[in-house]
């Protein structure tokens, strides 16, 4: 199953390839896009048929003991899934610590308009928002929010 899985992987690859690329034309063709389009939903159709078929073979494998063992263990999964994926509740952090920030150059700026360079950071930290890099934005985020306070702090 690997190997045919593999190629189907690659196939799929090459075809979302194929529709990115007629995406991006100046003036893209229509019925071509929709075409590449089609190609790579039957190749995810491919796909998801080869991986149910592998569950449901090696399924077909199990004693209704062990089935019962594996249904316990999905249902827990969404639960640890949840607790360990950083991206959980990532708007609403991102939002929550844009309001810090906020606050944090309110303070320092103390009325004025913030420096120059907090009002670049915050600039770049929204542009990784907007580039789909949710992630590294927060990151960037928290530092500069450290970096407020701990300037706050110093006399």
């Amino acid at each position: 199953m690997q190997p045919k899985f593999e190629n189907l992987k690659g196939q799929l690859e090459d075809r979302a390839k194929a529709f990115q690329e007629a995406l991006h034309q100046a003036k893209p063709d229509v019925a071509l896009t929709e075409d590449k389009l089609r190609a790579m939903l039957t190749q995810e159709n491919e796909m998801k048929l080869l991986q149910v078929h592998l569950m449901l073979t090696l399924r077909s494998k199990l004693t209704p003991e062990q089935v019962d063992k594996a249904r316990q263990l999905r249902a827990q999964m969404p639960q640890q899934a949840a607790a360990n994926d950083p991206r959980e509740g990532l708007p609403e952090r991102l939002q929550k610590k844009f309001q810090q920030l906020k606050a944090a150059v309110e303070e320092k700026a103390a009325g004025g308009a913030p420096p120059d360079g907090i009002v670049k950071q915050v600039g770049a930290i929204q542009q990784l928002v907007q580039q789909g890099k949710p992630l590294e934005a927060e990151r960037q985020l928290d530092q500069l929010i450290s970096e407020l306070r701990d300037g706050k702090k110093k006399p």
